[in-house]
């Protein structure tokens, strides 16, 4: 029984492998498109969601001399509401103001009352960030949520998370170089 349920689970383990390889393999694809930043955006963070089965992602650009954020991409699973206006400028949400690394909140940890208060407003149980820079500093923030259920990211979700986000930032590297060069 022991031996039929390590096999079993190696079985699983190769078909998530062999999904997120594949899923990846989509994202990369987007790094020589054209199409606009935003639609590229959504479709890599759709892709992530779908793949890792969270319920919310969104990409951002921060603004903290007017502490808002504009929306760059979203995605949001089937049957769940936006825990961020999906569209346009906003105001930063409070949690993310003082972000200036990577940011990992599974169901588990420890945090602030401030900000569980602020967590429990949005329904957020498990959140992780990834800052997107560009010459040492943040251009853009990468947010990844799950909002239906407790949830503890593991080493493979993060690393997904992470090769997502740095395709992303290499795409807005690319964009930067090619108007710089236009002129």
């Amino acid at each position: 029984i022991l031996e039929s349920r390590k096999s079993r689970n190696s079985e699983i383990e190769m078909k998530n492998t062999l999904r997120r390889s594949e899923a990846m393999t989509e994202i990369v694809q987007f790094l020589d498109s054209e199409i606009d930043l935003q639609q590229i955006t959504s479709e890599i963070i759709g892709i992530v969601g779908r793949m890792t089965g969270i319920s919310h992602a969104y990409v951002m650009k921060p603004d903290k001399d007017n502490g808002s954020v504009e929306m760059i991409g979203s995605y949001v699973a089937d049957g769940e509401k936006s825990v961020l206006e999906e569209h346009g400028t906003q105001k930063i949400p409070e949690f993310l103001k003082t972000v200036e690394r990577r940011v990992v909140i599974s169901s588990g940890t420890r945090i602030s009352e401030k900000l569980s208060g602020q967590f429990d407003k949005l329904h957020i149980r498990a959140i992780t960030v990834f800052p997107i820079t560009i010459k040492d500093e943040i251009s853009m923030l990468a947010c990844y949520l799950e909002c239906r259920q407790e949830k503890e990211w593991n080493v493979e979700d993060l690393k997904f998370f992470n090769d997502a986000t740095k395709i992303i930032q290499s795409i807005l590297q690319k964009r930067i170089q090619k108007n710089s060069l236009k002129r």
